[in-house]
């Protein structure tokens, strides 16, 4: 998996691990990827609400998080760090195959998720699959079949 290009992320932070940079006025949700000894830190409200995983265990430990101060630390496992951070760095896109204006998708309305490759792709699957970004996740798969559907063709019809 190509490194994340971290200029490019805003509302989350990627932190050798433990560190904890934080004001007493926000929130802190910690990805805590004990294999690579690094941190996501999520700090913005808005992407927390648009993660339906996150959102929902969040709201069960601390139901006034909205508008209160609080801290999260969840240990990971199972997920790659650079496919988690990929998929944060993205959720906020308008992703939904049903959106297309009545016409099929294509592999170029999604450009983002095209420029990957396969194993990078399965990576960033498992990733949405976790965190229940239903939406994020057939778009990962459109993609998918069709680089196979490619590949398949590739090595059915040599030049």
């Amino acid at each position: 998996m190509n490194p994340v290009d971290m200029s490019r992320v805003v509302p989350l932070v990627l932190y050798e691990h433990p560190r904890e940079p934080i004001m007493q006025v926000d929130i802190l949700v910690q990805l805590k990827f004990s294999e690579e000894r690094r941190t996501i830190q999520i700090i913005d409200r808005d992407l927390i609400r648009m993660i339906p995983r996150i959102r929902r265990t969040i709201q069960q430990l601390e139901p006034d998080w909205e508008t209160d101060f609080a801290v999260f630390d969840f240990d990971v496992r199972g997920m790659d760090l650079n496919a988690t951070a990929f998929v944060l760095e993205h959720v906020d896109k308008n992703w939904s195959l049903r959106s297309r204006r009545r016409r099929r998708p294509r592999q170029s309305d999604f450009p983002i998720l095209d420029a990957q490759s396969l194993t990078q792709l399965a990576a960033i699957r498992d990733v949405a699959h976790s965190l229940e970004l239903r939406d994020f996740l057939d778009c990962t798969n459109f993609i998918i079949s069709r680089k196979q559907d490619e590949q398949l063709i590739r090595s059915e019809c040599p030049r």
